[in-house]
């Protein structure tokens, strides 16, 4: 079982959880809180998979189940249900066009709206568009949200492939 959050109420509650149906043993599922909200559960084959892949690209092709975190219990236990019987796991985002992921690359390399504009030749209204769209896709609300969901996946993905019991972000 590997748990990753920042939160130590929201691990103490997962923990119970998993206790309480059995899968705190199982070392097969992997839970990913990164802050925002939404919370990511798969397996651990499925974090391994896409491991020498860069960061946004792991994001968008892991399959995994996201739940918001103030989900209903029985949300939990569907979802880790699902994993622990090896059930296919669904794609959590949809796929990002060219342009969609070249502009996203743009704002991981620290880039503003104007910036990538004048990079790409296009209208700030047209990275906008863009910009909502990715967004969409990737079920995120702002660009905030998204670079730090971004830095937090890094560094699950650096201590996923190092470590392999419980671990708490700091």
């Amino acid at each position: 079982m590997h748990i990753f959050s920042h939160d130590q109420y929201f691990i103490t509650g997962l923990q119970e959880i998993l206790f309480f149906t059995g899968l705190d043993k199982s070392p097969d599922i992997v839970v990913f809180d990164p802050g925002g909200g939404v919370v990511y559960i798969t397996n651990s084959a499925e974090c391994l998979r896409a491991g020498s892949s860069d960061t946004l690209t792991h994001f968008t092709q892991i399959r995994c189940y996201s739940l918001t975190r103030n989900a209903p219990l029985t949300e939990y236990f569907y979802v880790l249900g699902q994993v622990k019987q090896n059930k296919r796991i669904p794609l959590h985002t949809r796929s990002l066009s060219n342009r969609e992921r070249i502009i996203i690359e743009h704002y991981l390399a620290g880039l503003g709206k104007r910036a990538i504009a004048r990079t790409m030749l296009l209208s700030e209204s047209a990275v906008s568009n863009s910009q909502l769209r990715a967004l969409r896709k990737m079920n995120m609300k702002n660009i905030p949200l998204f670079l730090q969901v971004m830095r937090n996946w890094r560094a699950f993905r650096a201590k996923y492939i190092c470590e392999s019991t419980i671990t708490f972000l700091s």
